[in-house]
C-alpha cells in the first residue's frame, strides 16, 4: 500500500539528530510497528491485571459476569446446552438472556481453559486488542501510513469510551466486532468479494452471539451513512449490505430467537403505550386490552405518566454536553467512585464511562480538520458526520423539546427547572431512532454511540498526522497542542490557588468525608498535569521549524500518543482479587448448615433475597475491603458462586411476572413490600445492608406474620407480628464491632415442593390485559380479603372456572395429613424429579418458574410414566393435580425455539466455512 506521505530528501545531519530521526522513520515503515506498539500499550495498561486470581473489580465485571460465565461453563461441561438458569428468580431462560454468551465461542473456550476471573480479564483484553487491530486495518485500507493507522487503532480501543468497558465485557466485545463489521462493509461497498461479505456477516453475527446486538445495529447504520456519502453509490451496494445482514441473522438465529422469546416475557415488553411507530398498528388493533391512560401518540409527545421499567431506563445513560471537556482533560470529573460533578449537580448519578479521554492528539486533530481554512479533503467527510451525529445520539435524553424548555427556563431565570424531565428526549436523534428504526426501541443507553465517536475520532487523528507534511496542518496542530498545554496550565494554576486558600479537601464539591475530597482534587490535578506535559511534548514535535522528516515526525507523534493513551488508561483500571469476592460470601456456607430441616429435606439448594444492594458503605478505592463487601452483600450473581439461588434479582432482563410480584404496593400511607411473594418462592434468608435508607425501607418487611394472618384472617398486606431473628455480619477480616449486613431468617418460607388441597381458580391471563393482570398479581403478592392466605391454598389459572372458589375441605390453617410426603430426588438445571406421597387427592406445587417449555411425566404407584399438563400456580410456579397414592413427577425442559433454530444456525456456519 502506498503511503500518503511524500518522500523527502535526506535530512541535514548537522541540523537534525539524524540517528533518532532515521530510527523513527525506519520503525514507522516496519510491518512490526503496529504489533510492537500494541503489545507495549497492552503491557503498560494491564501489567497488573493478568494473574490467576485477578479480577476487574468494578461494576459488572466484579459481580455480574464471573458467576454467569461460570454457570454457562458448568452447563456445557455437564453435557447440557445452557438453556435454563435454575439459580435466578426460581428459574428463567439462560441462553435467552443474551448477556450469558452461551453460544459465543471465545467466551466459552476461555472459561474452560483458564481460571475464573483470569478468563474474564483475558477475554476482555483480547477483544480490546481485536478492536485495535480492526481499526488499524481500516485505517490502512483508507491509505493511512502504519504509524497513523496505529494511532487510529490505539485511540479507538484504549480511549476512555471503549477501555472503560473492561467493567462491562459484552460492550468491549461489541466494540471489537463493530469495527470489523465496518471494515468488511467498507471493503464490500468498494467492490469487495465473498471474503468481505463473510467478514461483515460474521462480525455482525458475533456481536449478537457475544450479547451486544446494538453494536451490530450501529455498524449497519454507520455503513448506511457511508453508502450515502459514496459518490458512485448504487442500490446494488445497499442490497449487498442488506444481504450480508440477512446472512448474519442466519448465523446467529438461535441466539436471536431465544433472546426475542425471553424478551417478550420480560418488563421490556410491558409498556402501556407502543414504544415505536412499528408497534402502533398492533396497539390500535387491541382496543379491549389497552388501558385508557395510554395513547398511541404518547411516544411522539413524551412518555406517558405511567410506564414500565424499560421505557424509563431507555434514556438512563446519556452524554451530558459538558463532558466534551473530558476529551481534553483525563479524569476531569474525578475517579469513578467519587465524581465531584455529581455533587455539583450537572452529572447523572450513574456514569456509563468515567472519562472520554482518547489522547490529546485525536482531540486536537478533530479540531484541526474542522479549521476554517483547513483542507477537509484530507479527511473523509463521513467521519466528521459520524462524530457530530453520534454525539447528538449520545445525548439521547436531550431533544428539541428539552432544548426549548431549558431555553425558556433560563430566560425566565428558573434554574430549578433545568435538568432532564420526561419528554425532553422528543425531537432528539436517539428518540428518532427509537420510534422509527425497526427494533431499535428494544435497546438502551444512548451513550453506546460514543463507541462510534471513538472510532471516527481515531481515524481522523490518523489522517491528521499523516498530513503533517503540509505546513498548514503542522502549524495547526502545533497551535492547538500549544493552546491545550496553556489552558491546562491555567486550570492547574486555578486549582492550586484554590487549594492554597480553601484546602485541597474543599476545592471540589464532595459529599463524602474530607479525605475523599482531597483524593478527588489530586486525581483531577493529576489529569491536568498529564495533559499539560503531553500537549507540550506534542507541540514541540509539531513545530514548523522542527527539522524532523514527515515520516519520522508521524512515527514520533504515534509513539507519544500511544504512551499518552496507555498512561491515562492505566489510572482508570481497578484490579482486585476473585478470592476476596469469594471470601466475602463464605457466610453462605454457614447459613446452609442452619436451614430449617423440613426445607432442607425437600430441596438441596438454599434460596436468598437481597432487599438492597447499596454499596456506598465501602469506598470502591479500597479494593481490599470493597471486593469482599461485594461478596458479603451478595451483589447481583455472587450467590451462584456458592450454588445458592437468588430471588427478586432484576439482572439484565427479569420476567415481568416476577418483577411485578416483587414490586412494592404503594398506597396513601407508604410503599409495602410483598413479603408473601418471597414466602411462596421458598426464600429462607433476607439480606439487608446496614445503610439507614435500606433499613428503613425493609423495616416492615423484616417482621413475622401475626397469628391472625397465619390463620388466614386478613389484617393488611404487611406482616404485623414480631421482628424476624437477625444476625449482623461484619466484613471478613474487618472490625467485628462494625456490622455491614443484616441476615434475617424467614420463618414463614414455604417448602420448595408442597401439597395443598384448597385451590382457587382464575381464568388464564394475557399480559396485554393489563388491569386483570395487575389485579391477579396483587391478589397473589399481598394478603387481601379475596385471598387472605396462600400458605395452605393455591391460585391456579384454568378455564374450568371463572371465579376463584376455595372449597373448605378442612378448616383454614389445618396442616396436611401426616401421611403426605414430597421430596426432590433429582435437582438439575433442566430436569427435576419429585417423589410425592398423597394421602388424599391434592395439588403438588413446585416453587420453580412456570414456562411453557417445561414438560411433565408422572408415574403413579409404579405404573409407566404418562404425560400430564403442568398447571400454572400462583402465576409463577408449577403444579399438578394428582390422586391419592405414590407418584414420581419428572419435569424436563425442552426449548422448542432452540430445537427449531439450532440446525439453521449450524447449517449457516457450515456454508460460511465452505
Amino acid at each position: 500500500m502506498t503511503s500518503p506521505i511524500p518522500a523527502q530528501s535526506a535530512p541535514d545531519r548537522a541540523a537534525t539528530p539524524f540517528r533518532i530521526a532515521a530510527w523513527l522513520e525506519a520503525a514507522g515503515e516496519s510491518r512490526w510497528f503496529f504489533p510492537a506498539t500494541l503489545g507495549v500499550t497492552v503491557v503498560i495498561l494491564f501489567w497488573n491485571a493478568v494473574g490467576p486470581d485477578c479480577l476487574f473489580a468494578y461494576r459488572d465485571s466484579a459481580h455480574f459476569y464471573p458467576p454467569l460465565y461460570k454457570l454457562v461453563r458448568e452447563e456445557w461441561l455437564a453435557g447440557r446446552v445452557p438453556l435454563w438458569n435454575p439459580l435466578l428468580n426460581n428459574g428463567q431462560p439462560l441462553a435467552g438472556m443474551a448477556t450469558s454468551g452461551a453460544f459465543y465461542p471465545p467466551q466459552v473456550l476461555l472459561t474452560m481453559l483458564l481460571p475464573d476471573g483470569l478468563s474474564l480479564n483475558v477475554h476482555v483484553i483480547a477483544h480490546l486488542a481485536l478492536a485495535a487491530t480492526g481499526a488499524y486495518l481500516l485505517g490502512r485500507y483508507q491509505g493511512l501510513s502504519r504509524p497513523a493507522a496505529t494511532l487510529a487503532g490505539l485511540a479507538y480501543a484504549f480511549g476512555g469510551s471503549v477501555l472503560f468497558q473492561v467493567y462491562n465485557p459484552i460492550y468491549a466485545c461489541g466494540a471489537a466486532w463493530l469495527v470489523w463489521a465496518v471494515f468488511g462493509g467498507v471493503r464490500l461497498l468498494a467492490g469487495g468479494g465473498i471474503r468481505d461479505f463473510l467478514l461483515l456477516s460474521v462480525a455482525l453475527a458475533m456481536s449478537v452471539l457475544c450479547g451486544e446486538p446494538q453494536a451490530g445495529y450501529h455498524a449497519g447504520l454507520v455503513l448506511g451513512l457511508w453508502w450515502l456519502f459514496l459518490p458512485a453509490r448504487t442500490w446494488r451496494g445497499l442490497a449487498t449490505l442488506a444481504a450480508a445482514a440477512g446472512a448474519a441473522a442466519f448465523l446467529s438465529l438461535v441466539q436471536i430467537a431465544l433472546a426475542a422469546e425471553f424478551t417478550r416475557e420480560t418488563s421490556r415488553s410491558m409498556d402501556l403505550a407502543p414504544q415505536s411507530l412499528w408497534q402502533v398498528p398492533g396497539f390500535l388493533l387491541r382496543p379491549e386490552q389497552r388501558p385508557d391512560r395510554a395513547q398511541w401518540f404518547d411516544i411522539l409527545i413524551g412518555r406517558p405518566p405511567k410506564v414500565a421499567g424499560h421505557y424509563r431506563s431507555a434514556y438512563g445513560f446519556v452524554l451530558q454536553p459538558w463532558r466534551i471537556v473530558e476529551f481534553f482533560w483525563p479524569q476531569f470529573a474525578g475517579p469513578p467512585h467519587a465524581r465531584w460533578t455529581i455533587n455539583a449537580g450537572f452529572d447523572t448519578p450513574v456514569t456509563w464511562v468515567n472519562s472520554l479521554y482518547a489522547g490529546i492528539l485525536p482531540a486536537v486533530a478533530a479540531l484541526a480538520v474542522c479549521w476554517p481554512a483547513g483542507q477537509r479533503r484530507l479527511v473523509p467527510r463521513v467521519w466528521l458526520w459520524l462524530i457530530g451525529l453520534s454525539l447528538l445520539a449520545s445525548m439521547g435524553a436531550y431533544g428539541l423539546v428539552g432544548v426549548f424548555r431549558h431555553a425558556v427556563a433560563i430566560v425566565q431565570g428558573d434554574w430549578a427547572a433545568c435538568g432532564y424531565r420526561d419528554g425532553d428526549e422528543v425531537g432528539g436523534l436517539y428518540w428518532l431512532l427509537s420510534i422509527a428504526a425497526p427494533g431499535y426501541s428494544g435497546f438502551r443507553y444512548p451513550v453506546k454511540w460514543m463507541t462510534v465517536v471513538a472510532l471516527a475520532l481515531g481515524q481522523i487523528a490518523g489522517f491528521a498526522i499523516d498530513a503533517v507534511a503540509t505546513t498548514a496542518m503542522r502549524q495547526r496542530l502545533a497551535r492547538l497542542t500549544g493552546a491545550a498545554a496553556v489552558l491546562a496550565g491555567f486550570g492547574l494554576a486555578a486549582l492550586v490557588v484554590a487549594a492554597a486558600i480553601r484546602g485541597i479537601d474543599a476545592v471540589l464539591p464532595c459529599a463524602r468525608p474530607a479525605e475523599t475530597g482531597a483524593v478527588v482534587w489530586r486525581v483531577v490535578v493529576g489529569g491536568g498535569v498529564h495533559v499539560a506535559v503531553v500537549s507540550a511534548l506534542l507541540w514541540w514535535l509539531c513545530r514548523a521549524t522542527l527539522s524532523l522528516s514527515p515520516r519520522s515526525c508521524v512515527a514520533a507523534l504515534a509513539i507519544v500518543s500511544a504512551c499518552d493513551i496507555a498512561a491515562a488508561g492505566h489510572r482508570e483500571l481497578l484490579v482486585g482479587r476473585l478470592s476476596d469476592l469469594v471470601r466475602g460470601g463464605l457466610f453462605l456456607e454457614e447459613l446452609k448448615q442452619t436451614r430449617r430441616p423440613e426445607l432442607a429435606a425437600v430441596s438441596p439448594r438454599l434460596r436468598i433475597a437481597v432487599q438492597s444492594e447499596n454499596l456506598n458503605l465501602i469506598d470502591t478505592r479500597d479494593l481490599g475491603r470493597f471486593v469482599p463487601f461485594t461478596g458479603l452483600m451478595m451483589r447481583s450473581h455472587v450467590p451462584w458462586l456458592f450454588d445458592c439461588e437468588k430471588f427478586g434479582e432484576v439482572s439484565t432482563a427479569m420476567p415481568a411476572d416476577v418483577e411485578a410480584l416483587c414490586s412494592p404496593l404503594t398506597d396513601a400511607a407508604a410503599a409495602v413490600l410483598p413479603r408473601r411473594t418471597f414466602d411462596l418462592a421458598s426464600v429462607e434468608f433476607f439480606l439487608v445492608p446496614m445503610a439507614k435508607d435500606a433499613i428503613a425501607n425493609a423495616e416492615a418487611f423484616l417482621r413475622d406474620w401475626s397469628d391472625g394472618q397465619k390463620r388466614g384472617e386478613y389484617q393488611g398486606p404487611a406482616p404485623q407480628g414480631g421482628n424476624l431473628p437477625v444476625v449482623e455480619l461484619p466484613l471478613p477480616g474487618g472490625d467485628e464491632n462494625s456490622p455491614l449486613v443484616i441476615v434475617a431468617r424467614n420463618p414463614s418460607a414455604l417448602p420448595r415442593v408442597r401439597i395443598v388441597r384448597q385451590i382457587g381458580t382464575v381464568p388464564p391471563i394475557a399480559k396485554q390485559s393489563w388491569d386483570r393482570w395487575v389485579d391477579t398479581l396483587k391478589r397473589i403478592a399481598f394478603p387481601n380479603p379475596g385471598v387472605p392466605d396462600l400458605f395452605t391454598r393455591a391460585l391456579v389459572e384454568t378455564d374450568a372456572q371463572t371465579v376463584a372458589v376455595f372449597p373448605q375441605q378442612s378448616p383454614v390453617g389445618t396442616p396436611p395429613p401426616m401421611e403426605d410426603r414430597c421430596q426432590m430426588t433429582i435437582d438439575e438445571s433442566q430436569r427435576v424429579v419429585v417423589a410425592a406421597e398423597l394421602a388424599e387427592p391434592g395439588l403438588v406445587v413446585l416453587a420453580d418458574a412456570f414456562h411453557p417449555d417445561w414438560t411433565l411425566t408422572v408415574s403413579s404407584d409404579g405404573a409407566d410414566p404418562r404425560p400430564l399438563p403442568i398447571q400454572r400456580v400462583n402465576r409463577i410456579h408449577r403444579g399438578c393435580s394428582l390422586p391419592a397414592g405414590r407418584h414420581v413427577l419428572e419435569f424436563r425442559y425442552h426449548s422448542k425455539t432452540f430445537a427449531r433454530t439450532i440446525w439453521i444456525t449450524l447449517a449457516a456456519w457450515g456454508v460460511a466455512a465452505v
